[in-house]
């Protein structure tokens, strides 16, 4: 059974990366010792979905505007090929926009977070992170 933080299950819970878990927006605990794990699955062929496959795949949406950590929580669990990771700090007193309709995850997440002070970036084939935009980036 999967573990759940109710609170925030798509934040670090450990500052520290080298020893961090983290709560994926689907609400997995995933511990830095699976790393290693999913890596040799990776090379055994298991390869997730390529970049090219995941931006270009059309997910129907329907995430009401709320807080940030809702909103980012229930696009990882619309969009289900793709793990977004957010600091607690980041989301915190931030809201997203309404999401309704097909988009891909990308288009989505940039309809999602227009506005709220947050931005997306690839991180891998399918993972995104949600961080705060600084004075030098703007959506």
């Amino acid at each position: 059974m999967r573990k759940k933080e109710i609170a925030a299950p798509y934040v670090p819970v450990c500052e520290k990366a080298a020893n961090a878990s983290w709560l994926l927006g689907n609400g997995t605990m995933l511990h830095s010792a699976i790393w290693p794990i999913i890596a040799a699955t990776w090379l055994m062929g298991a390869a997730p979905l390529s970049s090219r496959d995941a931006a270009a795949q059309i997910w129907q949406f329907d995430i009401p505007q709320q807080g940030a950590a809702g909103g980012i929580a229930a696009f990882s669990r619309q969009a289900m090929t793709v793990q977004l990771l957010a600091a607690r700090d980041a989301v915190q007193g931030r809201r997203t926009n309404r999401l309704h309709g097909g988009y891909s995850v990308e288009a989505g997440l940039t309809k999602l977070l227009r506005g709220s002070g947050l931005r997306w970036l690839r991180t891998g084939p399918t993972t995104y992170s949600v961080v705060s935009v600084d004075k030098d980036h703007r959506q």
